[in-house]
């Protein structure tokens, strides 16, 4: 009981003074300087990471070794989410990798066995952004410009395609609410 009134006194004086304004502040802003960081740490996938996926172990390694976690599984494919948060669908990320396997449901609509989703909110949209465009900047600088076409899971949205090294094509598409980067198998 005795704690209880200290604790009582000193928050009317911290109050007083105006020093508890000062503490809350600190707290929200050291808050949302940790959300922003843990936007910011998912840059740690590139595109040599993406380039190295060969088949769904060396797709699980990467998404493993850079923080992801298996979200959900259904017939035909896994997703991963990275800094997973509960949320209405079971989990809300701003990153999301999916394994799209061979003989799965979506193997006869998929652009490819593999795609990177990055989320944008108001909150988090420069951040989301520079990842994706920083990865976007690494295939201009050393893959091919292939085409543009359709991306079936982009929103319908246009996607361009670079051929990269050891002819893999690698598909980016851009949109208000979501950017993508994708596998593509050669036609």
């Amino acid at each position: 009981m005795e704690l209880k009134r200290l604790l009582s006194k000193v928050m009317k004086y911290l109050n007083k003074k105006g020093f508890l304004v000062l503490i809350m502040t600190l707290v929200c802003s050291f808050d949302a300087f940790e959300a922003k960081s843990q936007v910011i740490e998912a840059q740690s996938i590139t595109l040599d990471g993406l380039l190295s996926i060969k088949d769904e172990n060396s797709f699980i390694k990467l998404v493993l070794e850079n923080g992801y976690q298996e979200a959900d599984k259904i017939e035909g494919r896994i997703r991963y989410a990275y800094n997973m948060r509960p949320g209405d669908f079971g989990g809300e990320s701003y990153y999301w990798a999916t394994w799209f396997e061979k003989d799965g449901i979506f193997s006869d609509s998929a652009d490819g066995n593999w795609s990177f989703s990055f989320v944008m909110t108001d909150y988090n949209r420069e951040f989301v952004r520079e990842n994706y465009m920083n990865i976007l900047n690494e295939a201009k600088a050393i893959c091919k410009y292939y085409t543009v076409e359709e991306c079936w899971f982009c929103e319908k949205k246009k996607a361009i395609i670079y051929e990269c090294p050891n002819k893999q094509l690698i598909g980016f598409s851009s949109g208000e609410i979501s950017s993508h980067i994708f596998h593509k198998f050669s036609q």
